[in-house]
């Protein structure tokens, strides 16, 4: 690793900036630097101008490969975390942060809870949401959502994809959550041991769209001294022997032993992903 400059300030409060490069895997013109501070680590340049990230996204369609079946596996498993550890509970109002197709707001609504809402700035997405899904409460602007209405703010692999995301938390996300109520959200784990094994080809860099990585550490050093919130959970997941996992070794022992595996690798917080937890003061 070299000592650099660094290409832009980090999301944490130290400063001056101090960042490392990472010499490798690269990606074309973009690079990965890591802040010395509190170790977020991010892809710089851009993946397009600043000034054209909202367009990139609102026309995008780059999530087209991911199945209906995919999400709602994966939604078993974040309602299962949602409820048994952090207790939503139906009657609870809820918000899909950067919702893409809006599946998540299907699936909450199959689930029993009566007040959903998503918003999503991609235009594509919206359109399949009402037209496709019969979805009401999608919305593309958060201004035309009620201030402080919701009791969960749920965001799924969002954040490592914003230009700003404590800004984005500040400004929008924690100004709809009631006093009391929660910001939740999961990012691609920067410790993850699938990282290191497979380099460039590990999913969590996404090379096109991703901008930052966190780890739990990371996400302690920049969310703790925010003011008007305070960090309920961190808790390291990884796909394996999850219901949206398509891995699935032949035989019982197998998937025992691989099952024991990721739990200690979990433990010890090298786990695909991090679901942050962040409750908002009062209530």
């Amino acid at each position: 690793m070299t000592d650099v400059k660094g290409p832009r300030s980090c999301q944490c409060v130290h400063t001056p900036p101090a960042f490392r490069a990472i010499a490798w895997p690269t990606f074309g013109a973009r690079r990965l630097y890591q802040c010395r501070h509190c170790g977020l680590a991010q892809l710089y340049p851009l993946p397009v101008a600043e000034n054209k990230i909202d367009e990139f996204y609102q026309n995008a369609d780059y999530m087209e490969d991911i199945s209906p079946e995919e999400y709602e596996g994966y939604f078993t498993f974040f309602l299962e975390h949602l409820t048994t550890r952090l207790g939503l509970t139906p009657d609870q109002h809820v918000l899909d942060f950067g919702a893409g197709k809006c599946y998540y707001h299907l699936f909450f609504s199959k689930t029993g809870f009566k007040d959903v809402h998503s918003l999503e700035i991609n235009r594509n997405f919206v359109a399949f949401a009402r037209d496709k899904l019969g979805l009401d409460n999608v919305h593309t602007n958060s201004a035309v959502l009620e201030p402080e209405s919701f009791d969960l703010v749920l965001s799924n692999q969002v954040f490592e994809h914003l230009v700003d995301p404590v800004r984005m938390l500040n400004e929008t996300i924690l100004p709809l959550v009631k006093p009391g109520g929660r910001v939740v959200f999961a990012v691609p784990n920067w410790f993850s041991w699938n990282r290191n094994i497979l380099g460039r080809l590990w999913l969590g860099y996404s090379p096109d769209d991703h901008i930052w990585f966190f780890s739990k550490k990371s996400a302690e050093a920049i969310f703790h001294p925010m003011s008007g919130i305070e960090i309920e959970d961190i808790t390291v997941e990884s796909s394996i022997g999850k219901p949206y996992s398509k891995f699935r070794p032949a035989g019982f022992v197998k998937q025992a032993y691989l099952q024991l595996v990721w739990t200690q690798i979990e433990r010890l917080g090298h786990g695909d992903q991090l679901i942050v937890s962040l409750r908002k003061n009062g209530g």
